[in-house]
Formats: structure tokens, sequence, C-alpha cells
């Protein structure tokens, strides 16, 4: 009995350092992962999808060729892995702040939903000192790509949102029509674009008296502009160009999970 119950205790404690590894294995295999997007992040946020070359990430994070094709395939499923790990969290948190406005009030309050669009990317972007997180710096900066690639990104990860507050808007704003609208956001996604890609812009030609580092001080200042140029009147008798359109790639048939129901056109009751 007294060699079983030893056997025993040898075959656990095998077992437990086997585990032990293992989890050391994996942790480790996690923090390089990490460290690849992090360093990738940055560099895409800088140069965009097609000037961050592997062999910059691969210096930036230290690491081989072959443990970024381990961990994400190639240059395009890294920049996937970091749309997933950054853009749920970040949609949720704006979905639940518009969400809310339409709760509220069968007619949102429109700065209340201008609030829900913007602060979280201002305050996740311009707030850090120093701003480690490049998140929406990237995304404003391969908004502006022509690669197909960083389009199709774009597409994928924030259509389904985009349009879910463009629908918030048409409750705000019954009397435009979804074109108009349409038009709008545009000018919306012109603002944040700007905004993080070249936040000190302002402060070095306001030599000091602007500065996006007190985010919500600072949106208040935008904010009847915004409100304004929502409300402002229809253009009328603009003639239209018969030429034909120009074809735009359909979106991809692949869904985004943002662990959140979609919100409705209708306030809930």
């Amino acid at each position: 009995m007294a060699v079983r119950a030893s056997r025993g205790a040898a075959k656990a404690a095998t077992a437990k350092s086997r585990t032990t590894k293992e989890d050391g294995r994996n942790q480790s295999g996690d923090k390089t992962r990490v460290r690849i997007i992090e360093a990738a992040e940055e560099l895409f946020a800088d140069a965009g999808y097609e000037g961050a070359s592997l062999r910059k990430i691969m210096a930036n994070a230290n690491v081989s060729i072959s443990l970024i094709n381990y961990h994400f395939g190639n240059k395009e499923g890294l920049l996937r892995a970091i749309f997933e790990h950054k853009a749920a969290p970040l949609n949720k948190q704006r979905h639940d702040l518009i969400q809310a406005a339409m709760d509220a009030n069968p007619v949102p309050n429109l700065d209340d939903l201008l609030r829900g669009y913007f602060l979280p990317s201002f305050r996740d972007s311009l707030q850090r000192k120093p701003r480690a997180d490049h998140f929406m710096r990237l995304v404003s900066r391969i908004g502006s790509d022509n690669s197909e690639i960083a389009r199709e990104m774009m597409r994928e990860f924030f259509d389904e949102f985009q349009r879910h507050f463009i629908l918030a808007l048409k409750l705000a704003l019954p009397e435009l029509d979804l074109e108009n609208i349409f038009w709008r956001l545009h000018c919306l996604l012109c603002i944040i674009t700007h905004t993080l890609n070249n936040p000190g812009r302002i402060y070095d030609l306001s030599e000091g008296q602007c500065d996006f580092h007190d985010v919500d001080y600072a949106f208040e200042h935008l904010l009847p502009f915004l409100r304004a140029g929502l409300q402002a009147p229809v253009p009328k008798g603009i003639p239209r160009n018969n030429k034909p359109r120009r074809s735009v790639p359909r979106p991809s048939a692949r869904r985004v999970s943002y662990d959140e129901p979609r919100f409705s056109a209708r306030p809930r009751s």
C-alpha cells in the first residue's frame, strides 16, 4: 500500500509539474502575442497598413517572423487580431451611451448622441500620457488608406455600428432624409480622423490655448459646431450629375459579434 501511495504521489507531482510548465509556456506565448500586437498597433497607426512592414514590426516587438506567423498567420491576420481585440469593447461603450440617449426620449437628445459617438474614442486615445494605446489613431489612419484590406477591416468592424448610429440620428433629426444624414456623418468622421491623427495641430496653432488632453472640456467647444452642422438646412435645387456612379465593393458577408444586442430604431418602452 505504501508503494502504491508513493507511486500515486509521484504521478501527481509529475502531472502538476507538467501543468505548471504548460501554464508557463502559455503565459509566455500570451505575453509574446501582446507584445507583437502593441508593436504592430503603433506602426499601423503611424504608417498605415501598407507602410508598416513585417520587418519593422519584428524589430519593434523583438521577435522573429516565425513567431508572427505562428500567432497571426500573416500581416492581415495581425491587423485583424488588433481590431478583434479593441473594436468590440469600444463599440459596446459607444453603443451603450447612444442606447441610453434613445431610451431616455422618443426623440433622442442630439448632444447626448454626439457625446456617445465621440467621447469614448477621444478619451481612449487622447487622455493617455504617453499615448500608449494607439488603436483609435490606428482606426483613423487605416480609415484614410486606399488599401482594400484596410477598407475591408473598416467595413467589417464598423459598418454595423455606424448604420445603427444613423438610425439614432434619424430619430433625433426626423426632418432629414437618410442621404443628408449620411453626408453629415461623413463630416463627423472627418473630424474624428483629423483630431486623432493630429491632435497637436490646434495646440501649436493656438499657442497652447487649445489642448485636447482635457478631452471633455475640448469636446464641449466642438459640440455647438457639430450640433449646428447636423441641424443645418437641407441644400435646395442642387442638380445631379447623370453620369453612372462608381461601383462600390459590397461588404464582406462575415459579421462581427460585439457581444451586445443590436439597438433598435425605436427606444425601448
